[in-house]
């Protein structure tokens, strides 16, 4: 069920519906370090055991406008570190954003998962562009607000005290 802002009915276990709000998230298709692929005897099977799902050895790198922070997630636990995973919609395909252990990816890097290699299903290319939905509870905001508007406080009240010179 959903409404006009797009927002998702869901059930909670006491039968009282609760609405989350889906975000979308557009990014173009890059290159990445072919890590997840190598590392695929490590991941499938914990991955499969844990949802059901048996994921492509590999993933696609989205490139997005914006830094992106992710929480809650889905932890895999492995020999590397804990593969963190989140349930996302890409163009329309079930797929999971991953957050794999000792990643070397900027927060403006989503690494997307699927049971079929989304490449090819989708038929990209580098510099594609592509639709995530993702859910609003698995996105962390920044913190860059939250910590210049402290300086900013602390700024104000040493001013109190002493003569800043003028920028």
């Amino acid at each position: 069920m959903r409404d006009m802002a797009g927002h998702v009915a869901s059930k909670r276990a006491s039968g009282t519906r609760f609405w989350t709000r889906k975000i979308i998230v557009i990014g173009t298709v890059k290159r990445g370090w072919g890590s997840s692929s190598r590392q695929k005897d490590v991941y499938t099977d914990r991955i499969q055991e844990r949802t059901g799902v048996t994921v492509y050895p590999g993933s696609l790198n989205l490139d997005i406008c914006t830094e992106l922070y992710l929480r809650n997630g889905m932890k895999i636990r492995t020999s590397l570190g804990p593969y963190l995973l989140y349930p996302v919609t890409v163009n329309g395909l079930q797929a999971f954003a991953v957050k794999p252990p000792r990643a070397k990816n900027r927060p403006n890097t989503l690494e997307l998962m699927s049971a079929t290699a989304l490449r090819e299903e989708l038929n990209l290319a580098n510099g594609d562009t592509v639709t995530v939905e993702i859910l609003s509870r698995y996105i962390r905001p920044a913190r860059v607000g939250r910590w210049r508007s402290l300086m900013g406080r602390l700024l104000g009240r040493l001013s109190r005290y002493f003569a800043f010179p003028p920028a």
